[in-house]
C-alpha cells in the first residue's frame, strides 16, 4: 500500500488492522500514542508494506488533526491532503483487471 503525505506538513501515521481489531472509530484517538508513531515527511510518499489481509485503518495526526481512514486492499493509494483549513485523507481504490 502506498501512503502519501501531500500536505505542507510533515505527519505522523499508523496503519492498523489485518484482521484484528482496529481501535477507536471516528477520528479522535490518544495523542501521546501517536507521539510513538513513525512520520512521513511533507509531499512524500511511502510503500508500507501489507504482512496481512486487509481492511486497514491508516491514523495520521498532523497540525493537531487526527485523521482516519480505511482501506481494503493492498495496492490502494492513501493521500492525506490539506483542503483549506482542514485535513482529510482519501483512498484511491487499486483497478483490478477482468479476466475474459
Amino acid at each position: 500500500m502506498d501512503v502519501s503525505n501531500e500536505t505542507p506538513y510533515d505527519a505522523k501515521y499508523k496503519v492498523a488492522g489485518g484482521g484484528t481489531p482496529m481501535g477507536p472509530h471516528g477520528h479522535f484517538f490518544p495523542t501521546e500514542e501517536a507521539a510513538h508513531w513513525p512520520v512521513i515527511p511533507a509531499g512524500a510518499v511511502i510503500k508500507h508494506p501489507m504482512g496481512s489481509h486487509g481492511p486497514w485503518r491508516i491514523y495520521f495526526l498532523v497540525n493537531g488533526h487526527g485523521i482516519i481512514v480505511e482501506a481494503s486492499s493492498d495496492n490502494d493509494r492513501v493521500d492525506l491532503v490539506h483542503t483549506g483549513a482542514d485535513f482529510r485523507a482519501k483512498v484511491q481504490k487499486a483497478s483490478h483487471a477482468k479476466t475474459a
